[in-house]
């Protein structure tokens, strides 16, 4: 089996992973964000999926597909061994699907779904073709192409009706508040916000915030303001011309320095390396 590549290398990178928990002993993922396609099928057991401000229950032959720079995480529900598919894809592979069919993206859901009879009989059939492929010493990169192709294709014709991903949303009155007080973060996160302040703006008490946004969303308050703050630095960092200390004011950052240290922490690189990776 191929190793798990780290994150900067998975952006990078077209990667296809079958893994169980006994194998891969991270039944829960912490939140987080990359900049590739990701495609999420779940094989074995539930779990609860958030992505981007919207927590939905996955169970066996449901798919998620993660946009770039998606703030998203995973779940366990019990203790038994989940066994999941992940297919990196870096927006230059789909680039290069795109140019045989221009509005495949467009066709794909936007929320999670179930596939099931023969579609998910011909999806995994192709999954495990495709991760067949992956896995060999001299792996021939136009079969995986075209394997790709085949279930991208397969997925954006599968009826999805919008009712039946909204079967699978959480409901939960603290799911609610913490997906409300992360949907606030997304959208004030260049104010000065700090768990105080947030806990007078919800009146909610703050040791509550900080214990349920662990519990429902695998992360604390810090880490998921700095990981939005960090997705619209990378942002910037690849769409304008503006310096790191201006990029540190339009994103709430102390200071420049501030923004280097975090940025270090979650993207494994500094902001000039980054930026210089994206011209």
């Amino acid at each position: 089996m191929p190793l798990p590549l780290n994150r900067n290398a998975r952006d990078k990178e077209f990667y296809v992973e079958l893994s169980s928990d006994d194998e891969w002993k991270t039944p829960t993922s912490p939140t987080h964000f990359h900049e590739c396609y990701e495609i999420y099928y779940l094989i074995e057991n539930e779990i609860k999926y958030y992505i981007d401000g919207n927590s939905y229950h996955i169970v066996p032959g449901m798919v998620a597909i993660v946009p770039p720079k998606s703030i998203h995480a995973t779940h366990c529900l019990n203790d038994d061994i989940r066994k999941r598919m992940l297919i990196f894809i870096p927006e230059a592979h789909i680039q290069n699907i795109l140019t045989d069919d221009e509005k495949l993206l467009s066709r794909l859901p936007q929320t999670p779904f179930l596939v099931e009879g023969g579609d998910k009989i011909e999806l995994e059939k192709l999954l495990y073709k495709l991760y067949g492929e992956f896995s060999k010493e001299n792996r021939n990169k136009a079969l995986e192409k075209a394997y790709l192709t085949e279930i991208l294709v397969l997925l954006g014709s599968i009826s999805h009706p919008a009712k039946k991903s909204e079967l699978y949303e959480f409901d939960n009155t603290t799911t609610k508040q913490m997906l409300q007080i992360a949907e606030y973060i997304d959208t004030h996160f260049s104010e000065k916000i700090t768990l105080n302040t947030i806990a007078e703006k919800f009146h909610l008490n703050p040791s509550y915030i900080s214990r349920s946004l662990n519990e429902k969303l695998s992360i604390s308050f810090s880490k998921y303001l700095k990981t939005v703050r960090i997705k619209e630095v990378c942002n910037l960092l690849a769409t304008t011309d503006i310096s790191v200390s201006e990029i540190s004011v339009k994103t709430g950052f102390e200071s420049s320095s501030d923004l280097c240290r975090v940025f270090k922490s979650i993207m494994g690189i500094t902001p000039l390396q980054y930026k210089s990776s994206h011209k």
